[in-house]
């Protein structure tokens, strides 16, 4: 799920009127001795090349190529991820996350907006969405059927997110954490932006089994996107400083449910 990347038109022109510069200065200070300074230049190079590329988020292996899968899925999922029954079982996984009605949350992984539409109705006029997702497909979709001012779309992915930090009360994953690539960096962000005592919720209503079972059948770019033992996920929460809530892996049903500590807790 990686960020655009790629050196900028302005780093690359700066750069190059840094090298030519340089070169005018050595022509001029030392005309008879050019080879003199291709030494300290071929250095400059050197030193401004990897400066520029550090400058560079890093986009993880097979970043493009799940952007470009995800996006082919949209119209198929906004067809048919609409049932009234997962509807249903969303609006009673968000009564048992206890949700206010004026919780600023995220929603990772927002895909066509499924789980929009129930956050909408446990949130009134001071509560808001933040939708993420990679796919700009997906995004469309999810914009062109909610126009609620509460909701705001954003195209990134879990490991950079542009919002401010502790701005959140809650950040909710649903059918998303086995797609996240650099799950460390993830885990990073989600503690930056949740509030001290604000919630994250990884959610599945499918067997963790069938859901890699369906991913190693599915597109190369995400065969390798498997969901671990609730109680691993857990386990790793906790060592990144998170509260563990809740874990379980029942049948068809997959929640880690984690809080963010309070200072002095």
């Amino acid at each position: 799920m990686g960020r655009a990347t790629g050196i900028s038109l302005v780093n690359v022109l700066a750069f190059i009127f840094l090298l030519v510069m340089l070169e005018v200065a050595g022509l001029y200070l030392l005309p008879s001795h050019p080879f003199v300074w291709i030494l300290p230049l071929s250095l400059a190079v050197v030193v401004g090349l990897a400066f520029l590329m550090k400058r560079q988020p890093s986009t993880p292996e097979g970043g493009q190529e799940r952007v470009v899968f995800f996006n082919s899925l949209a119209d198929h999922w906004s067809r048919n991820n609409r049932s009234e029954a997962l509807r249903e079982l969303l609006m009673q996984d968000l009564a048992d996350f206890g949700i206010q009605p004026d919780e600023h949350v995220i929603d990772i992984g927002c895909g066509t907006g499924v789980l929009i539409g129930c956050l909408l109705e446990k949130l009134d006029s001071r509560g808001n969405v933040v939708a993420v997702d990679i796919s700009p497909n997906m995004l469309a979709h999810a914009a062109a059927e909610y126009t609620d001012e509460r909701v705001r779309f954003v195209l990134a992915d879990a490991e950079h997110l542009p919002m401010e930090s502790g701005s959140a009360d809650r950040i909710l994953l649903f059918s998303v954490w086995p797609h996240i690539l650099d799950k460390e960096s993830a885990i990073a962000e989600f503690w930056r932006l949740l509030k001290p005592g604000g919630h994250l919720h990884i959610l599945h209503h499918n067997s963790r089994g069938s859901i890699n079972r369906v991913h190693r059948e599915a597109h190369p770019s995400v065969q390798e996107d498997k969901l671990e033992p609730a109680h691993l996920l857990a386990a790793s929460l906790a060592s990144s400083g998170f509260e563990v809530e809740e874990f379980v892996e029942e049948g068809e049903y997959y929640l880690v449910s984690v809080k963010k500590r309070v200072r002095n807790e």
